[in-house]
């Protein structure tokens, strides 16, 4: 569990003054959309709350998606190392609704649903790629515990996360419970090597007196080693109704917050819709979360950040028109990237405190009349200036699985816009990420106008990169930098000295790069 200290810091990282609003809302912001492939599954991409697509330290990108060979779904796998060219698809395994995680060591784990061997019975696999989707480990299978009878279990909607530790799964499956055979949801934490024999590193983690389905997991995007791994899924009752459930396990422990033997906390609770379904998640560094999930045939999303779910949390309700399918991803500090589908069409916007910071969204999608369904944010990896989307496109197949880099303004305010309130003292605040893989961001205050000159600097102090060099006016600034030099090539991973001169005052702060 998280101690009360990390989660009054992460509090209060939440509650911290808002940023000014840096661009209209409605506004189509970065590239043009990509082709990346075609399939025959209208379910391509589907469903939001298993990752489609993951960010390595070098800025490639990986992508998996369903399509039917001969009848039968297959797993399909591209990447890309700018989002422009994408490879030819390959074919890691038959299955359906695969997802994707990465580690602090760019390694991958994909994990699906397995209809190849019998149609009839469903199994879930997994397996890893230590080559970037190269070649891939012999799959293991997932789910040893049978049902009560003596029928095969049905396993559906698998997902994957990489935490410090483990590499973690979910899924739900088949039970007989009071009310006949409904789902519950499994857990299970492996070694990275995905080869410890099973025992106490399987759970299940929802009550059989619920039909648990739609599980969603999340670690903290810095792979901290005393993190938590969240897990949020859909539940409905005997008597129709339905909620989200929430539960954290702490990596070095094992210790289920709550524990096991009493009910998950219910998010839903106290919120306007009465349906709940599809939840998505993501966690920050700070083990702050957000959570949004489907209305359903109510119409919109819900959306819900907390860093102690018990003491704080910012509910907000997003209307639109249909099932929204919403994703988040790229929780930093109180801001996190939200996309979801409204008459057909998929929008981006940032949010703060769980509200979306304009009410007008961006289009992702190029509203054409051709129908564009469940969106993905590419996971982990984070980048100053972009977020990368994925979705399945049209109305009848081949469908076709469209990926977009969206311009991010992070969070809530450009590097040449100041905030609404002034500081009072010239400060070099801390970076986030730090250390980092492909980006992070360093912000700094000025009480007064001045000349500011912000650089990074090698170990000899020998500079590498200029990020700013103007001048600039009272304000709260923030700049990205990439880990690349005035060439625009690669630095090798180490340590570097990010310096601030403002008018006669300097100071200096370390960034730790990683490769």
């Amino acid at each position: 569990m998280r101690s009360k200290t990390l989660f009054a810091v992460a509090l209060a990282l939440v509650a911290s003054p808002a940023g000014a609003a840096p661009h209209a809302g409605g506004e189509q912001t970065g590239e043009s959309p990509v082709l990346v492939a075609t399939s025959s599954s209208p379910l391509a991409t589907a469903f939001n709350n298993g990752r489609r697509m993951v960010r390595d330290s070098r800025d490639n990108r990986y992508l998996v998606y369903q399509d039917v060979s001969d009848g039968l779904p297959i797993v399909c796998f591209v990447r890309s190392s700018d989002g422009k060219v994408w490879s030819t698809p390959v074919t890691p395994a038959f299955g359906c609704f695969p997802s994707l995680a990465i580690d602090e060591h760019d390694h991958l784990f994909l994990v699906w649903q397995d209809l190849w061997q019998d149609p009839s019975s469903t199994g879930i696999y997994c397996s890893r790629s230590t080559d970037g989707g190269d070649t891939w480990e012999s799959p293991c299978r997932l789910n040893p515990i049978p049902s009560s009878n003596d029928d095969e279990p049905v396993v559906q909607y698998p997902v994957v996360e990489a935490g410090a530790r483990y590499v973690y799964f979910a899924w739900q499956q088949g039970a007989t419970a009071p009310a006949g055979t409904w789902h519950v949801i499994f857990f299970a934490a492996l070694p990275k090597d995905l080869l410890r024999p099973w025992g106490s590193y399987l759970w299940r983690i929802s009550q059989l007196t619920v039909d648990a389905r739609f599980p969603a997991l999340a670690c903290n995007l810095g792979f901290l080693d005393d993190g938590s791994v969240h897990v949020v899924w859909a539940e409905s009752t005997a008597t129709g109704a339905e909620r989200i459930c929430y539960r954290h396990m702490d990596e070095r422990t094992h210790l289920w917050t709550p524990p096991l033997d009493s009910l998950a906390l219910d998010l839903s609770s106290g919120t306007s819709a009465s349906t709940h379904r599809h939840p998505a998640i993501s966690v920050g560094n700070g083990e702050i979360a957000h959570v949004v999930w489907d209305h359903g045939s109510g119409g919109g999303f819900h959306s819900l950040l907390f860093a102690d779910i018990a003491q704080a949390r910012f509910d907000h309700e997003v209307p639109t028109w249909g099932d929204a399918m919403v994703c988040v991803d790229d929780v930093y500090l109180k801001y996190s990237a939200l996309v979801w589908v409204s008459q057909d069409e998929v929008y981006y916007m940032q949010a703060r405190d769980g509200a979306l910071l304009h009410p007008d969204p961006v289009p992702v999608s190029e509203r054409d009349g051709v129908p564009s369904r469940y969106p993905s944010v590419c996971y982990k990896q984070f980048r100053a200036d972009s977020l990368d989307v994925v979705w399945t496109d049209g109305s009848e197949p081949p469908y076709r699985i469209l990926y977009r880099r969206m311009a991010k303004i992070y969070p809530g305010q450009s590097a040449d816009q100041p905030a609404t309130s002034g500081p009072r003292r010239f400060a070099l605040l801390s970076s986030h990420p730090n250390p980092f893989r492909a980006g992070t961001v360093v912000r700094y205050e000025l009480p007064a106008p001045c000349g500011v000159r912000l650089e990074v600097l090698n170990v000899l102090g020998q500079r590498v990169r200029t990020l700013v060099d103007r001048p600039e006016t009272t304000g709260a600034y923030q700049v990205g930098w990439d880990g690349r030099d005035e060439q625009g090539s690669n630095l090798p991973g180490g340590v570097y000295l990010c310096r601030l001169v403002a008018g006669s005052w300097a100071t200096t702060t370390k960034l730790v790069l990683l490769r």
